[in-house]
């Protein structure tokens, strides 16, 4: 039974967790949501807004975690779709996905992504 006990519970796991949440937590103490959403919407005025998220994900997965991508850009989605009134459905797919095939590019990142 002893040898179950360190496979239900692995410090890494939160480890790692919080790291992802203190890396959140410190882009948005120095104000880099706004700066993401005047990425997004300067985007959004050239390509549309579904054509901005696939393009600032691409661009940032890569460079950063793609789970701080998703924590970090998310609300900024959510806050666009409010504000103009569209499906956040589809934008939220689409930041998924496009931040998970960036992530899976580069052998730094996450290569489970690969699979």
């Amino acid at each position: 039974m002893s040898s179950i006990a360190p496979q239900l519970f692995d410090p890494s796991v939160f480890l790692s967790l919080a790291f992802l949440f203190g890396i959140a937590s410190q882009f948005k103490a120095m104000d880099g949501e706004p700066f993401l959403r005047r990425i997004v919407t300067a985007a959004e005025t050239r390509v549309g807004i579904l054509y901005a998220i696939v393009v600032v994900t691409s661009v940032f997965s890569p460079l950063i975690l793609n789970d701080v991508v998703v924590i970090i850009l998310t609300p900024v989605i959510i806050r666009y779709a409010k504000q103009f009134r569209v499906d956040v459905a589809p934008l939220l797919v689409a930041e998924i996905t496009f931040t998970n095939i960036a992530s899976s590019l580069t052998p730094l990142e996450n290569p489970q992504n690969i699979l």
